[in-house]
Protein backbone atom coordinates (compact mmCIF):
# COMPACT_ATOMS: atom_id res chain seq x y z
CA UNK A 1 0.00 0.00 0.00
CA UNK A 2 1.18 3.50 -0.77
CA UNK A 3 1.84 5.79 2.12
CA UNK A 4 0.47 9.32 2.31
CA UNK A 5 3.52 11.00 0.74
CA UNK A 6 3.69 8.55 -2.13
CA UNK A 7 0.02 9.22 -2.91
CA UNK A 8 0.62 12.98 -2.87
CA UNK A 9 3.65 12.54 -5.12
CA UNK A 10 1.66 10.35 -7.48
CA UNK A 11 -1.16 12.94 -7.65
CA UNK A 12 1.35 15.69 -8.44
CA UNK A 13 2.87 13.54 -11.17
CA UNK A 14 -0.56 12.84 -12.61
CA UNK A 15 -1.47 16.55 -12.49
CA UNK A 16 1.80 17.45 -14.21
CA UNK A 17 1.08 14.90 -16.94
CA UNK A 18 -2.43 16.28 -17.35
CA UNK A 19 -1.13 19.86 -17.54
CA UNK A 20 1.48 18.83 -20.12
CA UNK A 21 -1.18 17.03 -22.17
CA UNK A 22 -3.43 20.11 -22.06
CA UNK A 23 -0.56 22.34 -23.20
CA UNK A 24 0.26 19.92 -26.01
CA UNK A 25 -3.37 19.91 -27.14
CA UNK A 26 -3.48 23.72 -27.12
CA UNK A 27 -0.24 23.85 -29.12
CA UNK A 28 -1.63 21.37 -31.65
CA UNK A 29 -4.83 23.41 -32.00
CA UNK A 30 -2.83 26.61 -32.44
CA UNK A 31 -0.59 24.93 -35.01
CA UNK A 32 -3.66 23.76 -36.92
CA UNK A 33 -5.11 27.30 -36.92
CA UNK A 34 -1.81 28.76 -38.08
CA UNK A 35 -1.56 26.15 -40.82
CA UNK A 36 -5.05 27.06 -42.06
CA UNK A 37 -4.17 30.77 -41.98
CA UNK A 38 -1.00 30.04 -43.94
CA UNK A 39 -2.98 28.13 -46.59
CA UNK A 40 -5.47 30.97 -46.87
CA UNK A 41 -2.72 33.59 -47.23
CA UNK A 42 -0.92 31.51 -49.85
CA UNK A 43 -4.17 31.10 -51.82
CA UNK A 44 -4.78 34.85 -51.66
CA UNK A 45 -1.24 35.53 -52.89
CA UNK A 46 -1.66 32.96 -55.68
CA UNK A 47 -4.94 34.53 -56.82
CA UNK A 48 -3.42 38.01 -56.67
CA UNK A 49 -0.40 36.91 -58.70
CA UNK A 50 -2.59 35.17 -61.28
CA UNK A 51 -4.61 38.36 -61.70
CA UNK A 52 -1.44 40.45 -62.04
CA UNK A 53 -0.10 38.12 -64.72
CA UNK A 54 -3.42 38.27 -66.58
CA UNK A 55 -3.34 42.07 -66.42
CA UNK A 56 0.27 42.12 -67.65
CA UNK A 57 -0.66 39.71 -70.43
CA UNK A 58 -3.50 41.95 -71.55
CA UNK A 59 -1.19 44.98 -71.59
CA UNK A 60 1.44 43.09 -73.57
CA UNK A 61 -1.18 41.84 -76.02
CA UNK A 62 -2.47 45.37 -76.53
CA UNK A 63 1.06 46.69 -77.01
CA UNK A 64 1.84 43.96 -79.54
CA UNK A 65 -1.28 44.83 -81.51
CA UNK A 66 -0.43 48.52 -81.68
CA UNK A 67 3.38 48.61 -81.82
CA UNK A 68 5.33 46.54 -84.35
CA UNK A 69 8.76 47.28 -82.81
CA UNK A 70 7.52 46.24 -79.36
CA UNK A 71 6.21 43.06 -80.91
CA UNK A 72 9.62 42.22 -82.38
CA UNK A 73 11.46 43.11 -79.17
CA UNK A 74 9.04 41.10 -77.08
CA UNK A 75 9.21 38.02 -79.28
CA UNK A 76 13.02 38.21 -79.33
CA UNK A 77 13.05 38.45 -75.53
CA UNK A 78 10.74 35.45 -75.26
CA UNK A 79 12.92 33.42 -77.62
CA UNK A 80 16.16 34.49 -75.92
CA UNK A 81 15.00 33.43 -72.46
CA UNK A 82 12.94 30.45 -73.60
CA UNK A 83 9.84 31.80 -71.89
CA UNK A 84 6.70 29.70 -72.22
CA UNK A 85 3.68 31.70 -73.27
CA UNK A 86 0.11 30.66 -72.69
CA UNK A 87 -2.58 32.47 -74.64
CA UNK A 88 -5.85 33.02 -72.82
CA UNK A 89 -9.14 33.54 -74.59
Amino acid sequence: MLDKYQKISQRRTNMAKLTAAEKLLKNEEQLKRLSEQRKQILNEIKEENEQKFKDIGIKITDAIKTNEQFKLDFLNLVAEHKIAIEFLD
